[in-house]
């Protein structure tokens, strides 16, 4: 700690220079000459553990208060087989690494309990540093304690423990999805030997939420071969929404009306409303164009100077040709346009390159 009077001015002359190798015990396990610090992001590899200080003997714990003296936090890897001591992040006046060599840490002076009492837990307070402005993790006194107060038992353990509940619910859940398979498999078997209905059902287990599924429409043709009234209704909403074949949907949904499904003769009668309505129009725009037709044959049997053409007042009629006062662009405002392609005010005028070209 830096209470500590006994390291100051040779330690701090000797740290500013020295270079640690990394202290590995028998354990196989290391210790790193870099902290970690709060606000650092972690793996899941990594857990906080504490070696707490009892009359000269460090005691390894899973809990621990970092204002106390006695305390030190500690991250342990097992996997990595990684220790590293933990500390607070950077503060104003915390410490920051020398940068010729990160493993040695300046100190502010004006750290003190201010920083335990606060809840810090800061290298340059730690048992396991040597010096007191100019710090360096002593490597090998931590991988002591780590070994000789059963922190690297405690660590190995939790990881194990971890690994077997990680391994338990993998099992766990491979179990479920086998057993999960052997049903599927088996209610497979009885709807196949089933009725019309068993098969129905296995054809909603597959298709769920789904507006389509290939094992579903498989189950609902089974059924629809049996002549089971819904599966013909689902089969036909697959030939719309899957295959866009509105001939082959309206055949399913009379065989499926036919069958009893209620759903298929609403279904039927609004498609033949809709056939009915686009009938009606179709009827109606036909007879629109025979008066269309007429009136544009008797406009340019009559067609005077004076009448309105739909490029502008007529000029001169002159057999077949009709002059048109129509300004055009660069082409002038008077055209002569062929009397059968002449139409009446209302009708589309262009002209492309100075010739007109008739609505189309």
């Amino acid at each position: 700690m830096v209470t500590r009077k006994s390291k100051i001015l040779g330690l701090l002359l000797l740290c500013m220079t020295c270079t640690h190798s990394v202290a590995e015990g028998s354990s196989g396990y290391s210790v790193s000459s870099s902290v970690l610090g709060i606000g650092m992001d972690y793996s899941g590899d990594w857990e906080i553990y504490f070696l707490i200080g009892n009359k000269g003997k460090w005691v390894a714990s899973k809990n621990g208060d970092t204002k106390n003296e006695n305390v030190e936090a500690i991250r342990v890897n097992v996997k990595e087989k990684d220790i590293r001591l933990y500390a607070w992040g950077n503060r104003p006046n915390g410490y920051t690494p020398q940068t010729h060599n990160p493993a040695i840490w300046k100190c502010s002076p004006s750290l003190g309990k201010y920083e335990r009492e606060s809840g810090g837990n800061n290298i340059c307070l730690s048992e396991f540093a040597d010096g007191m402005f100019i710090a360096e993790i002593n490597q090998q006194k931590l991988l002591d304690a780590a070994q000789s107060s059963g922190l690297i038992a405690m660590a190995e353990h939790d990881y194990q423990a971890k690994l077997d509940e990680i391994q338990g619910r993998n099992i766990a859940q491979l179990a479920a999805q086998n057993r999960a398979e052997q049903d599927r498999l088996a209610e497979d078997q009885h709807a196949e030997h089933g009725n019309a209905e068993a098969k129905y059902q296995r054809g909603l287990f597959y298709l769920g939420t789904a507006s389509y599924n290939i094992e579903a429409e498989k189950w609902m043709e089974k059924a629809a071969a049996q002549g089971h009234a819904l599966a013909l209704y689902k089969l036909a909403l697959f030939q719309v929404g899957n295959y866009h074949n509105e001939a082959e949907a309206e055949k399913l949904l009379k065989r499926s009306a036919h069958a009893g499904s209620e759903e298929a003769r609403v279904a039927l009668d609004s498609i033949q409303a809709e056939q009915k309505r686009v009938e009606l129009i179709e009827k109606q725009a036909a007879v629109y164009q025979v008066k269309e037709r007429q009136q544009v044959a008797a406009f340019r049997k009559s067609v005077a100077s004076g009448d309105e053409s739909n490029c502008g007042p007529v000029i001169e009629v002159k057999g077949k040709l009709i002059k048109v006062a129509t300004a055009v662009a660069n082409y002038g405002n008077e055209h002569w346009v062929r009397r059968d392609e002449i139409y009446p005010s209302g009708w589309e005028c262009r002209f492309i390159n100075g010739q007109y070209q008739p609505p189309r």
